[in-house]
């Protein structure tokens, strides 16, 4: 007899996989606009609800305490956002950790990763919440001191949050339903209420402080979960790791521009609070006008932070070849970002409309300020994960170059408007003409995410410095692949290698020497005791001769080409299943993908994966489908070693590259 729980369980399953939109349909599916859609539907309800309770509190603050605490309550919000934003960007370095260690099947260190980073923030909300309180700050009344204190909880805490979220959302989405989101919302409001006949204004506080304790608790849980199955393993290998391992990369010029990159990215998206803030003290700014800012805050802050759900997506497809598909996600999330901004100024409408007339002048010029807002921030959240940090900054730096006017010249709102307006238009135009170099923190021991970025990159390395010369090292087939990795590391270290540590198979290796002698030999064989078994010097196109002249495919497929719009995937195949083909081709590129219906290979160029090839799984002859699969590994190949030299520019928003 079936359990009713059970069943009821299968068939919640079932529909949720129904509703899954794969992020493949996205990239190359006809409608990538059902993905965005997949993706921001959920946000665009918070989006509601964090307006209804902005305006709640909005209405409580400034008709009990007045405009002053208003003020308060503005700055201590946006001061303490900041400081997360800022330790948001920070924590680039723990998922670049984490991801690099995961791929280096090494996820027994993560555990002791994650412990290390979670008592360093600790220390910083501990630290920053003391310096507020030591800070020399003008008195305030009763109410805004028990704000700041509940902040400063808030904020040690959510720093604990965010470093064990980050831990795991470096590797896979955190999946929660959706009503432990909704519902926290409507306990804030309950508690609110019910405090509210005894307590007063100090219910705001309260509320704030039972509900994070809440959120924070769910956010642990589901974090939790996931990283269990993704994140950490059991084993009984006992491994050791200092703190300066741990921490290292912390004090890197990556981290700094990191952290400033996304502080920079959240002020642009509360502007108009700055704007608030700062307007209060020029008389030239009418009263109602400053409040209408403040009440459409949250909708110029969401206007950015959409974007922040592309984060992911992005860094999935970070890495050669996937480059060219991160392009297209680029194009129509970009395109999506124009309809995007309109709904955000229909909000802006509504609450103009049905709640302060007075801000109807201003709707005019918000369109605008709108439609550049989410442009610019899809473009600036592709950059940041692509590690392109000086993009986020100099395009930040020009839009926030317009609270200078408010501080130095007595202008109307009407002329500041007109400014940020202009200044987002240049950076806007700057993002789109202008590229500047990735930053690595970990560039001094890169290890290619697969054997064809690995190929580029040791190519781009001979093409810069000639004096390196390639190794293959071949180890012992009975060592596991936690043990291959740390012989990779000791090689590495003794070789003194300075850039690339290719994996071509499970056994065999290729590194970037600057030198090798009889001594550098000799240390090999002693470190390694034994585990290596071969070592000797080679050519990178004499290392893949064999495969380098690939003949006619020997059997017939079908073709799919990325840039054929009218194109449809073959029959019996879905955009999740090739989804999971990708995966396994990049992870073992010489071997076929096999899904229910049909073997998958594919075809690259320099800009990326090009076309998908399906051969049906009724083909049973193994060794001519073997052959099949080669033969599009070998032109790959064959593609990359024949490129004497690339070079790149940034027309548009689209990379292109011009072959040499």
């Amino acid at each position: 007899m079936n359990s009713p729980l059970l069943e009821k369980w299968f068939s919640n399953n079932q529909t949720r996989n129904k509703n899954f939109v794969p992020l493949m349909e996205g990239l190359i599916g006809p409608k990538g606009s059902r993905y965005l859609f997949y993706r921001l539907k959920y946000f665009a309800n918070i989006t509601w609800i964090k307006v209804v309770a902005h305006l709640i509190e909005f209405y409580l603050v400034y008709h009990v305490l007045g405009k002053a605490s208003l003020a308060a309550v503005a700055i201590l919000r946006g001061v303490f956002m900041t400081i997360k934003a800022g330790y948001w960007g920070f924590l680039e370095i723990l998922r670049s950790k984490i991801r690099a260690q995961y791929d280096e099947n090494t996820r027994i260190i993560i555990p002791h990763i994650i412990k290390a980073w979670l008592f360093l923030s600790l220390t910083i909300g501990l630290i920053t919440s003391i310096i507020y309180f030591l800070l020399p700050l003008p008195s305030h009344s009763v109410f805004i001191t028990c704000f700041s204190i509940a902040l400063c909880v808030e904020l040690s805490v959510q720093l604990l949050v965010f470093t064990f979220h980050s831990s795991t959302y470096a590797l896979r989405r955190i999946v929660r339903p959706a009503a432990s989101i909704y519902t926290l919302y409507a306990i804030e409001l309950a508690i609110l209420l019910a405090c509210w006949p005894i307590t007063g204004i100090y219910s705001l506080p309260i509320a704030l402080v039972v509900t994070r304790f809440l959120s924070f608790y769910l956010t642990y849980f589901y974090t939790k979960r996931t990283g269990d199955l993704w994140v950490t393993e059991d084993t009984k290998t006992d491994y050791h790791i200092t703190l300066k391992q741990c921490f290292a990369g912390t004090l890197s010029m990556e981290a700094l521009l990191a952290t400033l990159s996304m502080i920079v990215m959240h002020s642009e998206g509360a502007i108009i609070l700055l704007l608030f803030v700062i307007s209060l003290s020029n008389p030239m700014h009418a009263e109602p006008t400053i409040i209408f800012f403040f009440l459409i805050s949250p909708v110029v802050l969401s206007s950015f932070s959409w974007a922040r759900l592309l984060y992911f997506d992005f860094k999935k497809l970070e890495f050669f070849p996937l480059t060219s598909l991160c392009q297209r996600l680029l194009t129509r999330s970009f395109k999506a970002s124009f309809l995007m901004g309109f709904l955000f100024w229909l909000l802006a409408v509504i609450i103009a409309f049905a709640l302060y007339p007075a801000g109807k002048s201003y709707l005019g010029m918000l369109l605008p300020f709108f439609l550049l807002r989410c442009p610019i921030a899809i473009l600036q959240i592709h950059a940041f994960s692509m590690r392109r940090y000086w993009d986020v900054l100099v395009s930040g730096a020009l839009i926030l170059g317009s609270l200078w006017s408010i501080t130095t010249q007595q202008l109307s709102i009407d002329h500041v408007l007109h400014i940020v307006i202009v200044l987002m238009a240049l950076s806007l135009l700057y993002l789109l003409f202008f590229s500047t170099t990735s930053i690595h923190y970990r560039s001094q021991n890169k290890t290619p995410k697969n054997i064809y970025d690995g190929i580029k990159a040791i190519k781009r390395l001979q093409q810069t410095n000639n004096q390196y010369t390639l190794a293959e090292l071949q180890f012992s087939g009975t060592q596991t692949a936690f043990d291959i990795t740390q012989l990779t590391r000791i090689v590495a270290k003794i070789t003194k290698s300075s850039g690339i540590t290719l994996q071509l198979d499970k056994y065999r290796c290729l590194f970037a020497l600057r030198s090798l002698n009889t001594n550098t030999k000799q240390r090999l064989l002693k470190e390694t005791a034994g585990c290596l078994t071969s070592f000797k010097i080679v050519e990178l196109n004499t290392l893949f001769a064999d495969t380098a002249k690939p003949s006619e495919p020997p059997i017939g497929s079908i073709e799919y080409r990325l840039d054929d719009k009218n194109k449809t995937l073959p029959t019996r195949m879905d955009y999740g299943e090739l989804q999971r083909a990708l995966r396994q081709l990049i992870k073992t590129p010489h071997e076929p993908a096999k899904t229910k219906a049909w073997y998958v290979s594919m075809r690259i160029d320099h800009q990326g994966i090009q076309a998908f090839y399906f051969l049906s799984t009724r083909y049973r002859n193994q060794r001519r489908i073997h052959q099949w699969h080669q033969y599009w590994v070998n032109q790959n190949i064959k593609t990359l070693l024949n490129t004497k030299k690339t070079e790149r520019h940034q027309s548009l928003f689209r990379l292109k590259t011009r072959i040499v």
